[in-house]
């Protein structure tokens, strides 16, 4: 993305590196139900923050890129997520095996669900049959984002933009409805896809030359609401789409509006004091999403340092490990990928 902001990419290396945080210190470190461990448990959460930046880098890129074509915007797309989604499912595989000391049995099809971007949480929504591979949960959100890319092309190039947040809007909640009555993967990716269209509208504003405010985005707040307020009624049904809904689906909407809201109010006081996030967060930008995708097999659930003595030193170790492996991914990998099968510019980061 040409001319970043710096003010997301220290969102998004802050919200990356909350998520490995989260993980590591929840699933390693810190006590279960100690107050230390309550301000690190909002990993579902923050990530909602990953698709109101997806949707805004989207239109953004999309929208001042000299290629409009379906064939071009899905090309930039699938070379962007698809080479370090891969390479973190292998990773996935191998540090399992090293962790287990031996060969593991490959699950080829839950493999190829992943590779068709259809996993999610297995265990923790109904409808749900592919798990995310190898138990690296952080993949869950990427079959989302995936979805959301091709549901935003149509919308995009076909409905007028002023007919584009209601359209959504609907499809979501129809997504919503048709999950109520038979729980399945496809409306969630429905029922999502009205939060990262939230960043799209920022964006559509930004790129008119206003600022996003609670005035010019009274609509996203109203209609985000809604759905929380509708969420919130769910849980009185008797059914397991409903006990989903009450977690984590609301909390999730929940914390969606909760971060608009708080963005567009801070918006309104010019950022005072954000200053802090870029300076100390975006260095992670550029790793974020090999640092999301990787860091739980590789860190979180891993036991292949167990050889080394100390605790903390495994930690360490597995922490660097992880930075090695992210900085990898995005500088050699992707840089290969970009040079060697796409000519134009480098496409802007996946949130």
């Amino acid at each position: 993305m040409k001319n970043k902001l710096l003010k997301l990419e220290g969102v998004r290396g802050f919200a990356a590196l909350y998520v490995f945080a989260n993980h590591l210190l929840t699933g390693r470190i810190l006590v279960k139900g100690t107050w230390f461990y309550s301000i690190f448990d909002l990993g579902f959460e923050v990530v909602m923050l990953f698709f109101l930046l997806s949707g805004f880098v989207i239109f953004y890129s999309q929208s001042q890129h000299r290629d409009q074509t379906f064939s071009g915007y899905f090309r930039r797309r699938f070379k962007r997520i698809y080479p370090i989604f891969i390479f973190a499912l292998a990773a996935t595989y191998a540090a399992n095996c090293l962790s287990a000391h031996a060969l593991l049995k490959l699950d080829v099809g839950n493999l190829f669900g992943n590779l068709c971007m259809w996993q999610d949480t297995y265990g923790m929504k109904p409808g749900v049959h592919i798990d995310a591979f190898g138990g690296n949960i952080s993949l869950w959100s990427l079959s989302y984002e995936w979805w959301f890319y091709l549901l935003f092309w149509p919308i995009y190039r076909y409905v007028q933009p002023g007919a584009q947040l209601p359209l959504v809007a609907g499809l979501s909640a129809v997504g919503g409805l048709l999950y109520l009555a038979w729980p399945n993967q496809a409306s969630l990716f429905l029922l999502y896809f009205i939060i990262w269209w939230c960043g799209v509208e920022l964006a559509r504003t930004y790129l008119t030359g206003a600022m996003p405010g609670l005035r010019n985005q009274l609509p996203v707040v109203i209609i985000l609401g809604a759905f929380c307020l509708a969420l919130a009624v769910t849980r009185n049904f008797n059914s397991a789409a409903a006990i989903l809904f009450a977690h984590p689906v609301l909390r999730q909407f929940c914390s969606s509006w909760l971060f608009l809201v708080a963005a567009l109010v801070w918006a309104g006081w010019k950022f005072k004091g954000f200053g802090f996030i870029p300076r100390c967060f975006s260095w992670a930008a550029p790793i974020s999403y090999a640092l999301y995708a990787l860091h739980y097999p590789l860190a979180v659930s891993a036991t292949y340092l167990s050889f080394i003595p100390g605790t903390g030193l495994q930690i360490a170790g597995y922490i660097l490990i992880v930075l090695a492996l992210s900085y990898f991914a995005e500088f050699v990998l992707q840089r290969w990928v970009n040079q060697s099968f796409w000519t134009g510019a480098r496409p802007s980061s996946a949130a």
